[in-house]
């Protein structure tokens, strides 16, 4: 008899294997070379899955399964517009703390949407703790203070400001609700917005992007406008033109001083983005070297030419900024002064 039921009882393995009970509909566009209209075909990929681990993850998926929804009977859910990939992507961060060491800021960027759309507490709040520590490793530009930062932590690659990734990261935390982030890119908004050569960072389109933070009064600007104004679509380009105009210099020459021999004296302006030296063997440039960040270079016209000091988050400003300037193969940390 007791041999009868030790036969009967279920292999320890079975039970940990046990089949999937759920299964994941991934419906997505593909759009192909020679697709003329741009519309795509829909296809669709199928993930066995296991209910209770997916609706420990997904309030969504934890919905849909627990309440008096076709789901539950089906025992399908069907995620739209997300590709297999963008998929194993979010589930990798969310089933491996390893992965997220090394998680970086564009990938939280692209599996936030997902992980909000479908309710997924846990990817959000990984996309909020690696997304609010690289807000916090920005500096803040203030020519007039020249305080809080060391010239050589302004000079760190880490803590160069790209403001395109810094608005999509800020405009991101709005949308999903980051809470973490939202307060530390609005705190970093509001004083940079305020300051030279850190407002100068900011375009039209990014004023754009960020204008339901001013609407929503989470960022106020630094000029007086009523509630109707900052509402108004035309807003943004308002506020682009206030920066130009406010931080335009008015001067007939730029002075270079604590640079590398032969590139400090005076530099006269050749076009909107070059200015040369009066030896005509350096200039101030814009080019599409070093972030398209204003740089002091030789004036080889070659693609190859050196470039020894770079303005950092500069690539915006209409005008070479006073400071700050750091080596890139130059020495020292040179500054400008407008001669008028």
């Amino acid at each position: 008899m007791s041999s009868e039921a030790e036969e009967e009882e279920p292999h320890p393995k079975k039970l940990r294997f046990s089949d999937h009970d759920l299964t994941v509909v991934l419906e997505y566009t593909v759009t192909d070379a020679d697709d003329v209209g741009g519309k795509g075909r829909l296809e669709t990929k199928e993930h066995p899955m296991y209910s209770q681990k997916l609706a420990s993850m997904s309030k969504f998926v934890d919905a849909a399964l627990t309440v008096d929804m076709k789901e539950k009977e089906t025992r399908l859910i069907t995620f739209h517009g997300v590709t297999p990939k963008e998929f194993e992507t979010a589930l990798g961060y969310v089933e491996s703390p390893a992965k997220v060491l090394t998680m970086s800021i564009r990938a939280a960027l692209d599996v936030a949407p997902f992980y909000d759309q479908y309710d997924f507490t846990s990817g959000r709040e990984i996309c909020d703790e690696v997304l609010s520590a690289y807000i916090m490793k920005q500096t803040i530009l203030n020519e007039d203070k020249k305080t809080g930062y060391s010239m050589e932590e302004i000079a760190d690659p880490e803590n160069i400001t790209d403001p395109d990734l810094l608005v999509d990261v800020i405009a991101a935390a709005y949308k999903y609700e980051l809470k973490k982030c939202l307060d530390e890119g609005t705190s970093y908004l509001q004083a940079s917005l305020g300051v030279f050569p850190s407002v100068t960072m900011y375009t039209e389109a990014h004023l754009r992007m960020l204008h339901p933070l001013f609407k929503s009064r989470k960022l106020k600007p630094p000029f007086q406008l009523n509630a109707e104004e900052i509402e108004s679509a035309l807003y943004p380009k308002y506020f682009s033109l206030w920066i130009k105009q406010r931080y335009t210099p008015v001067y007939a020459s730029i002075l270079v001083n604590g640079a590398i021999p032969g590139a400090d004296g005076s530099y006269k302006k050749v076009s909107d983005t070059c200015y040369q030296s009066q030896n005509r063997r350096h200039r101030i440039e814009k080019t599409s070297m070093h972030g398209r960040d204003w740089v002091i270079t030789d004036a080889n016209r070659s693609p190859m030419r050196s470039v020894f000091y770079r303005s950092p988050s500069s690539r915006n400003s209409f005008y070479p900024p006073k400071w700050p300037w750091i080596p890139v193969n130059g020495t020292g940390y040179p500054s400008i002064t407008y001669i008028t």
